[in-house]
């Protein structure tokens, strides 16, 4: 990047030179940030890429199994021949593996009728007065946590659930909204006067209606759109690069008020900020790039086709031992023996029934 020329009205040359300098580290600071950015999103659709072709097959698999593994279960859970030991070891069995189809986001009409059918039966299981009981409880727990659930005894926990989270919903869009609303308000309260005159002397200098030739108003009309996506959004920096390019001078030379260079650091720092933040994000919060970057991440590429080839065989060996546990569901017998054995191995519990 060229050096920063900067002239700022009231100041020394040597005190302009000095903050040239800190301004130009800012915007490099940016910029390096963006590229790490960009080659860090390149990684990620590659690593997205190779999961595609060796690997979603395969996990796909892995979820039909596991919907195989929980109907079966579930066939072996409406039987009333099992002991109430053996029923809850099944329950335990289906609940942990509707959990891991859930947090890996599976979606299917088998899965969700599963899960209903499975609903169904434990209601139907439970007496008047665990239904009572298990109310209650939850009431309490609703209450406890500052929801008010009203008078009524016959407090439905799951439409309180549902109402709840269309509630949260909408105080999630409204929250929203407010934030737009909010963040355009603050752009033209805090909107340097300086900067909105460089913008509309601008926009007067570029206007298409001045030209008649068809290819120059055409050029003027992407200037205008580009000018004005830059001033919605405040781009200080911006702004500066487009009117020395509309002007033919270097991109790199500003001349500049005390308050445009104030404003304009504060917008850096806060670029880079969000940027830092942004890269954080992608990295472990964004379920469209976090579970890629975690699982498949490395300094090589044959570090990452290493990473991949042993989350291939982590699935495989999962659906052998899935399709392994089902053959022990053939008979009532087994079934028992094998829950037993599983629930002695992992030591899960030890609760007299």
């Amino acid at each position: 990047m060229k050096e920063i020329t900067l002239s700022i009205s009231g100041n020394k040359e040597s005190q302009s030179k000095k903050l040239a300098v800190a301004l130009q580290k800012k915007i490099e600071k940016v910029a390096l940030l963006k590229s790490k950015q960009e080659i860090l999103l390149s990684k990620i659709n590659s690593y997205k890429e190779l999961y595609n072709i060796d690997i979603k097959d395969t996990e796909t698999t892995l979820y039909k199994t596991t919907e195989d593994y929980i109907e079966k279960l579930l066939s072996k859970f409406k039987q009333k021949s099992f002991s109430q030991k053996h029923l809850y070891m099944i329950e335990e069995l289906i609940d942990s593996d509707i959990e891991f189809l859930y947090k890996n986001n599976y979606h299917s009409e088998r899965f969700q009728v599963l899960i209903e059918d499975f609903k169904q039966i434990k209601e139907e299981r439970l007496s008047d007065q665990d239904k009572t009981m298990i109310n209650s409880i939850m009431k309490n727990v609703v209450e406890d946590m500052g929801y008010h659930t009203g008078d009524d005894d016959n407090f439905d926990f799951d439409s309180f659930i549902n109402d709840m989270e269309q509630q949260e919903d909408q105080k999630a869009e409204d929250h929203y909204k407010n934030y737009q609303d909010n963040q355009k308000a603050k752009k033209v309260i805090t909107t340097d006067k300086d900067f909105a005159k460089i913008y509309k002397t601008l926009a007067k200098k570029i206007h298409p209606d001045l030209v008649t030739d068809s290819q120059e108003k055409n050029t003027r009309e992407q200037w205008m759109k580009r000018l004005s996506e830059i001033w919605s959004q405040r781009n200080y920096m911006e702004l500066l690069k487009f009117k020395n390019e509309i002007e033919g001078t270097d991109i790199y030379s500003y001349e500049l008020a005390k308050s445009q260079y104030k404003n304009l650091i504060s917008q850096l720092n806060e670029e880079i900020q969000n940027l830092e933040s942004q890269e954080y994000i992608i990295k472990h919060h964004d379920p469209e790039t976090a579970f890629y970057y975690q699982n498949f991440h490395a300094r090589s590429q044959n570090a990452v086709n290493k990473k991949i080839q042993n989350y291939l065989v982590d699935i495989k060996a999962e659906i052998d031992k899935t399709q392994e546990e089902i053959s022990h569901f053939k008979t009532q017998t087994s079934t028992r023996s094998f829950l037993n054995e599983k629930f002695q191995r992992v030591n899960y519990f030890d609760i007299d029934f």
